[in-house]
């Protein structure tokens, strides 16, 4: 159970920032290095994104681990865990391998209002919309990728102020770029109502099929056919995103996955 240890609300943002868990009546308060967030865990610890040529960045990162019970390293760990230099008296380490489940905040699918004054906002008329998404590291990648369809708008959530709108407004939600886990910026179009399509790979297939929209192969023009298909079908495209909602939010449940998680880390505790 995750327990905060200030009710006080002028403490909530640190709260927010060094969540506690409990377990066993044993307080733990962890560090996760990036890319955690790609396996969820900024949701439930702080999460660092330290560059090994940055000396400043990795100073703060000896700082926290000075305080941290566990640090948990996500995706390929070797390099970060020589990186750590933590010595004998470092803390425990867990290694996530970053495929596991991802952790997505339930929220509502998008009404015919939201849309209709998102797509106002953005500017767009009738014209079908697709939102590209990828993780950080595949962001040159993505951006490099052009889908050939006539008249389609392309959204990007390169600013997050206006997260909630490009997402309202799209009728496609699209991951360009193979990944070795899911975009979760994709599994956020899903769970609003967004059909879904991504390059096949493991860590989306359970995600993205021909129910909740389209995984096909990394193949010249078959993205773009599948994006198009589905862009211009509104009663197809409404059951696809009626089906991703449902799909998102049965297998992305952060419950599961955050017990899951704040077991591993505790018994890692001497």
């Amino acid at each position: 159970m995750l327990v905060s240890t200030d009710a006080d609300d002028d403490a909530r943002l640190a709260v927010d920032r060094h969540r506690w868990w409990t377990a066993a009546g044993v307080p733990v308060r962890t560090l996760a290095l990036a890319p955690g967030r790609l396996g969820g865990l900024d949701h439930v610890v702080p999460v660092l994104a330290p560059s090994v040529r940055s000396w400043s960045l990795r100073g703060v990162l000896r700082n926290e681990v000075a305080w941290a019970e566990v640090v948990v390293l996500v995706g390929p760990a070797a390099d970060r865990r020589r990186s750590l230099r933590l010595g004998p008296e470092g803390p425990p380490i867990v290694v996530d391998d970053g495929l596991g489940a991802r952790v997505v905040e339930p929220a509502p699918v998008v009404t015919p209002a939201e849309r209709t004054a998102a797509r106002r906002i953005l500017g767009l008329d009738d014209e079908p919309a697709w939102l590209l998404v990828h993780d950080a590291r595949d962001r040159s990648a993505a951006r490099s990728v052009r889908l050939d369809l006539p008249g389609a708008v392309r959204l990007d959530l390169d600013d997050r102020n206006s997260t909630e709108i490009v997402v309202a407004a799209a009728d496609v939600v699209v991951a360009p770029v193979a990944s070795a886990a899911v975009p979760l910026d994709l599994l956020a179009g899903g769970v609003r109502g967004l059909p879904m399509v991504a390059l096949d790979t493991p860590a989306v297939r359970p995600y993205v099929d021909r129910t909740t929209g389209s995984c096909v192969p990394a193949r010249s023009g078959v993205l773009a056919s599948a994006v198009a298909e589905i862009a211009a079908d509104p009663v197809r495209r409404a059951a696809m995103g009626a089906a991703a909602a449902d799909r998102v939010r049965s297998v992305a449940d952060p419950a599961p996955w955050w017990g899951a998680w704040l077991q591993r880390c505790t018994s890692a505790i001497p």
